[in-house]
């Protein structure tokens, strides 16, 4: 089981956090993306956000399994509608 721990370091990876690391015809979809994490894991975390094949490739954190596999279907269809944007 994981445990979790009060932050008092370094500040929480989210998407805002990462948004330079990607082309900024994405910015939008990936802010829209971070209020609905946000709704299903307040303290989700940006393992890794990359361009691949001509859209963007997100995987994340979450204390709880039953919200990251709420949030497994919301980046699924995030990374289908980056498909389409740039």
């Amino acid at each position: 089981m994981q445990e979790l721990h009060a932050r008092s370091g370094p500040p929480r990876r989210q998407l805002p956090d990462r948004l330079h690391v990607v082309g900024p015809g994405w910015h939008p979809l990936l802010l829209r993306l971070h209020e609905r994490l946000l709704s299903l894991e307040p303290g989700y975390q940006i393992e890794d956000l990359k361009e691949k094949l001509g859209g963007v490739r997100i995987h994340v954190t979450a204390a709880s399994a039953i919200a990251l596999a709420e949030m497994r279907g919301v980046l699924t269809e995030a990374e289908k509608q980056s498909e389409t944007i740039c």
